[in-house]
């Protein structure tokens, strides 16, 4: 939409509808790896759009969110056909199918609030509050401006670096480590604001990434060229 600002647009990971109408409602972190979670969380949160979380996103919950309803007799076997069919259109079995008219389906998908405080929940609410406050932080991030960076997609489409201002950000999914440029001015010099992984070796030809891996840099002027020798980043 030409002219549109992001600040009128929404971005999202997941949401619940895309949740709801899968099979048996699995949320993001049941389908992708914990650093493709962690890709598209910067990817989302780092964009000139406003950013939408779904519930329970931020810590990883666990809990399904399949579709369910209480329409009553006159609608619930038609609710219950029209599911089976359409999932059965998708290829999925209908045994996968919850029963949407079921209060067992809705329990389902009540968030386990026990599940804060543990390791995995712990690690990535903490990479979505530290993406969050550098996008607080820093109004490049924030002033929907569309235009005002730039993209750089490699070939395969397995990475994409994406620069914001004086912050880049650097993804890989791929399945090997890969050198990614970051397409700066050589009298930058960066800051290495959140990765990922725990060491990422980082060097004046750009930065490797592992299979999967995210890393987020901040510019600042400088004259000295970027030693060869690895960073280590906050590893969440």
């Amino acid at each position: 939409p030409a002219g549109v600002p992001g600040t009128r647009l929404v971005a999202s990971l997941q949401t619940h509808d895309q949740v709801g109408n899968r099979a048996r409602g699995e949320r993001i972190t049941r389908l992708a790896s914990p650093g493709r979670v962690k890709a598209g969380a910067a990817l989302v949160l780092l964009a000139p759009f406003v950013p939408l979380l779904f519930a329970g996103e931020d810590w990883g919950a666990s809990s399904p969110f399949p579709f369910f309803a209480d329409h009553g007799p006159d609608l619930a076997d038609a609710v219950r056909r029209g599911r089976l069919d359409e999932f059965a259109a998708f290829g999925w079995d209908p045994d996968d199918v919850p029963d949407p008219e079921s209060a067992t389906t809705r329990d389902l998908a009540v968030l386990r609030w026990e599940e804060l405080g543990t390791p995995a929940a712990d690690e990535l609410l903490s990479w979505y509050r530290e993406l969050l406050a550098l996008r607080r932080a820093t109004p490049a991030l924030r002033d929907g401006d569309r235009d005002g960076g730039a993209v750089w997609l490699a070939d395969d489409e397995a990475s994409i670096v994406v620069r914001r201002g004086d912050i880049t950000l650097a993804v890989h999914l791929g399945d090997t480590p890969r050198r990614l440029p970051l397409h700066h001015d050589p009298r930058e010099a960066p800051e290495p604001v959140l990765v990922s992984h725990p060491a990422t070796p980082l060097d004046p030809d750009g930065v490797v990434l592992p299979a999967d891996g995210t890393a987020v840099l901040r510019w600042v002027p400088g004259d000295v060229p970027v030693k060869g020798s690895p960073w280590t980043g906050s590893g969440r």
